[in-house]
């Protein structure tokens, strides 16, 4: 549950007590101010999960795959499939993702989700071999 609908809770149970008038208000400029304010990390609206069946372009390899269905495996590595990069970690992914993209340089070929993000995050299993869904 987020902050804000902790606040907004709160706000209803208080709401038409004359008791509470002072901290009724506190609330409602809790709320303003949580709600004008920026988010900490405003790249983490700029990428996205990859969704089952995207096509994109490994360059390593030379070849076109497809994004299949999550498996049980915790083993693999993190790919940011719009630029074609792997990463070791999710640190290094964050990083990643916080940095630049030319929308020239994509490796995605069939794009099926959100189109306004510059990165769009896959799960290579070591199990499968497979690209899957996160």
């Amino acid at each position: 549950m987020s902050l804000g609908a902790v606040l907004r809770r709160c706000l209803s149970l208080v709401e038409g007590r004359r008791e509470y008038e002072d901290l009724h208000a506190d609330l409602e400029r809790e709320i303003f101010e949580l709600e004008r304010r920026r988010p900490v990390h405003p790249w983490a609206q700029e990428r996205r999960s990859a969704v089952e069946g995207e096509q994109f372009f490994w360059p390593e390899a030379g070849v076109e795959l497809r994004v299949r269905r999550k498996t049980l495996t915790v083993e693999g590595r993190w790919w940011c499939i719009s630029c074609g990069t792997a990463h070791e970690h999710q640190m290094d992914l964050d990083r990643h993702c916080g940095g630049p993209l030319l929308r020239e340089d994509s490796c995605l070929r069939v794009e099926l989700g959100d189109r306004g993000v510059r990165h769009v995050i896959a799960w290579r299993s070591f199990v499968s071999g497979q690209v899957e869904v996160p």
